[in-house]
């Protein structure tokens, strides 16, 4: 009966069945959105009849590395089929990435950045052949490629950009990398960055409103991707640094529409910043001693409007019951105002909060979290714990739940 329905609605099942708004192109998305295309475009000539006439299906493209010449003839149709549709596009190169390939990637950009709305380029590295055109090392007078892809005013739909570069490659990109990030994109919202070595001369858009950061030179960052949308950037991931440095003796960029904070791997790049209307704040992976080092020096990072807290604890155990009542008692300073909170980690990690903050509920509430209405956990003896503790001391509204 499904095969009869008319087009447009399977047109919109078709596409209902996609991953849509992410804030970047990720790998699994892009793949997976363009293989359905495909599959339901073979089931029968109805579907595929639907299938071609719808445009948007076909807005996905992937290429992942040195794939077949007949892959790149089918990618270069389903751009056809997009019918001038605004395009996602996410490319990963292989190692052994060769001149044909890069041509072929080049024709694409080159044509096709006007359409561009999400583009991610994974694995960028120029070192395979520095004499030939390739990635931003290239013979004088050569177009970089990283120009087609970033070029000013040549992508003025483009909303996400999100680009690495290989592990050692980092030294070519940062001296051939053009200062091309201007005024000329108009729609560009969200950039995730990810093992860049900075150039001096790099100017970035301002009024970003999503930024990911990994493995990148904090003080540059600061200046140069951060200082520009300080008044508009709602959203920041921050991985760990290139280096771990602490942050310059001068005040720090106060980032005054940022609402979400996202650190890992043990980043201090909070501490370049303040953030005074922040509301929830995430830190993944993180050891339970940086946690108590961030948070000894709480009064510099106005985290007192935070009211989600999700901790996921890195496996380093610190047997000391004082250390972790100090951490504690830290935690309830700096973020006064938590009414979600989320312990994440080894039943060890979570336990050594969890006991000492049970001994410490009984003593003075209003310094434990009194707005705090939620919980979640990573165990049911946790969970146990955690309630228990909370009904002993008249806590009853508080909902303390495992993770799903």
């Amino acid at each position: 009966m499904i095969s009869t329905f008319p087009f447009d609605l399977l047109e919109e099942i078709f596409v209902t069945a996609q991953i849509h708004d992410l804030p970047f192109a990720e790998q699994y998305q892009v793949e997976g959105n363009a293989a359905l295309a495909t599959a339901v475009s073979q089931v029968c000539q109805h579907w595929r009849d639907a299938a071609l006439q719808c445009s948007a299906l076909w807005t996905y493209i992937p290429y992942i590395g040195s794939q077949q010449p007949q892959c790149a003839l089918q990618l270069s149709e389903s751009i056809k089929r997009a019918s001038g549709r605004l395009l996602t596009l996410f490319v990963q190169f292989h190692v052994k990435c060769d001149n044909d390939e890069l041509g072929i990637i080049k024709g694409w950009v080159n044509n096709h950045v006007g359409q561009l709305k999400y583009l991610s380029i994974d694995g960028i590295d120029p070192e395979f052949d520095p004499t030939r055109i390739h990635l931003g090392l290239m013979p004088l007078g050569e177009p970089r490629f990283t120009h087609n892809i970033i070029g000013a005013g040549k992508a003025p739909f483009l909303r996400s950009l999100s680009f690495s570069v290989a592990d050692g490659a980092k030294r070519y990109i940062a001296s051939g990398l053009p200062g091309y990030f201007r005024d000329g994109f108009g729609a560009l919202e969200n950039i995730r960055v990810a093992r860049l070595g900075t150039a001096s001369n790099l100017d970035i858009v301002k009024g970003l409103t999503t930024v990911v950061l990994d493995n990148i030179n904090m003080r540059y960052a600061r200046e140069l991707i951060l200082g520009p949308s300080a008044s508009t950037l709602t959203h920041l991931s921050l991985g760990q640094e290139e280096r771990r440095q602490l942050p310059p003796t001068i005040d720090p960029l106060i980032l005054t529409a940022l609402h979400t904070l996202v650190m890992s791997h043990n980043s201090i790049g909070i501490l370049h910043v303040s953030t005074p209307h922040l509301k929830v704040l995430k830190l993944h992976d993180y050891n339970i001693l940086w946690i108590s080092r961030l948070l000894s020096v709480h009064e510099s990072l106005s985290l007192a409007q935070v009211e989600a807290l999700y901790v996921h604890f890195s496996d380093f155990r610190v047997r000391d019951r004082d250390f972790h009542e100090g951490l504690l008692e830290s935690m309830f300073l700096a973020l006064p105002r938590v009414k979600h909170l989320e312990l994440v980690g080894s039943i060890h990690q979570v336990e050594s909060l969890l006991i000492p903050w049970r001994n410490m509920l009984g003593n003075n509430v209003t310094q434990n979290w009194p707005e705090l209405q939620k919980c979640t956990v990573e165990s049911d003896r946790a969970r146990t714990i955690l309630a228990d503790a909370l009904h002993q001391a008249g806590r009853w509204t508080v909902e303390v739940s495992v993770r799903s």
